[in-house]
């Protein structure tokens, strides 16, 4: 589980902005019995299943999630500044910035272990990494620090961390994925910290996923084929009361040879892949969605092109969100409100928020322009961005002292918590 996400010196953000998953208020009488998951508790930690981040257009929601997109990304790639500069996208409206190092910081659970990772980088040069492990008390155990030459990894005599490092990272890689790829069986905390951030850490920067992709990360156990996977999300749309009486995918698999020009196929979604001889796996998935006559009869149309584009796109969210529920990730995506009417997003979160739908502890942190869903969540669930002297902050609701029952909607409408446009009508704008 995520617990913090923290970043200075990135694109619209200067100073240090914190997405703090921590539950920031009083548990409620009766919560172990109730069934809205609010938090999960983990040693001194009690983290929130759901974050929703709203703000003004230009606030900044975007650049924070971009910037947990980016450093997943420096990571998973395996960034070398030899072969290529790192992803360094300063804060460019400071003198002071513009030339120093971008940093970030992440606090994760996994396998019931606390850690903090640390990295700060320039375009050419890692500045900082460290690995802690947090204990129950509170306090942090060094892994690594490659800047003070400290590693508390037990390893064979016949490696040398120190030559590891010297001669593989250098401050133009990151030690973390040296360790976790080539060294897997070193130490089982930093192989947790990188699976997290590989695996469990889903970024997206908006909600447009490919129907192909949906139905194979709906299938969660290797019992699940294609007509099962297609048949949770159904369900799920059916009961979002979006008129359907079932979806059916046909898939057809072809492969051709590397270099082959690749076909195009009315009306289906196409997805390919090498396969282990180098050559292409193509895949033709047909969608088929099934309505009732007023005779009650089955009427088959094709999904893509008779369905409402909103629906489609709920096809291909719901899943990502499957897969996500089902195997306790955490998922971060913009613009979660994209073609979906207000009581579906509220739905959407309402399933992060059940203790019996949300059974692996599974984690949503959206941006999110959808204010009627600001009616039905906590103080704890709900982060402001906006711009201050032209640089992001965000704030929560925690922070003000309101009470829970607030009508939160109002209350931002009116300005009480910022982040909202700051506008002037000119009814001259269109004169010369």
């Amino acid at each position: 589980m995520l617990i913090d996400f923290s970043v200075k010196n990135y694109k619209s953000i200067k100073d240090t902005v914190s997405v703090d998953l921590n539950y920031a208020q009083r548990a409620p009488k009766g919560y172990e019995n109730d069934n809205t998951l609010y938090f999960t508790e983990i040693k001194k930690y009690r983290i929130i299943p759901f974050l929703a981040i709203y703000g003004a257009n230009a606030s900044g929601k975007t650049n924070i999630i971009s910037a947990i997109a980016a450093l997943r990304s420096f990571i998973i790639n395996d960034a070398n500044a030899l072969e290529k500069p790192f992803p360094y996208t300063p804060y460019l409206l400071s003198e002071e910035t513009k030339n120093s190092a971008t940093e970030y910081s992440i606090v994760l659970e996994k396998k019931g272990c606390i850690y903090r990772y640390l990295l700060a980088f320039t375009a050419d040069s890692i500045l900082k990494e460290c690995l802690y492990k947090i204990t129950t008390e509170g306090s942090e155990n060094v892994i690594f620090d490659v800047r003070n030459k400290e590693f508390n990894i037990n390893v064979d005599k016949s490696y040398n961390l120190n030559t590891i490092y010297d001669n593989e990272c250098n401050y133009i890689s990151s030690f973390l994925v040296k360790l976790a790829t080539r060294y897997v069986g070193f130490s089982s905390d930093v192989n947790n910290v990188y699976d997290f951030i590989k695996n469990d850490l889903e970024v997206y920067p908006t909600n447009s996923f490919h129907e192909s992709f949906a139905i194979d990360r709906a299938k969660i156990t290797n019992d699940d084929d294609l007509s099962k996977a297609v048949t949770k999300i159904s369900n799920i749309l059916s009961n979002m009361d979006i008129n359907l009486e079932g979806i059916r995918c046909n898939r057809f698999v072809d492969t051709i040879e590397n270099g082959t020009p690749i076909p195009v196929v009315p009306n289906q979604r196409m997805s390919w892949r090498k396969n282990d001889s180098n050559k292409i796996e193509m895949r033709f998935d047909s969608f088929k969605s099934i309505h009732k006559d007023d005779k009650g009869n089955d009427v088959e149309f094709d999904f893509l092109t008779q369905e409402s584009y909103g629906t489609v796109t709920l096809f291909g969210l719901l899943g990502v969100i499957i897969d996500v529920l089902g195997r306790g990730k955490t998922l971060v995506i913009d613009e979660i409100e994209r073609s979906l009417h207000s009581d579906i997003v509220r739905y959407i979160m309402r399933m992060f928020r059940d203790k019996k739908v949300n059974k692996k502890h599974a984690q949503l942190i959206c941006a999110s322009h959808d204010l009627n869903s600001l009616e039905e969540l906590k103080k704890s669930e709900v982060a402001i961005a906006e711009k201050v002297n032209n640089a992001t902050v965000l704030k929560y609701i925690s922070e003000f002292k309101v009470r829970n029952d607030l009508d939160f909607q109002k209350n931002y409408l009116a300005g009480r918590f910022g982040g909202i446009p700051q506008m002037v009508f000119d009814p001259n704008i269109m004169e010369e």
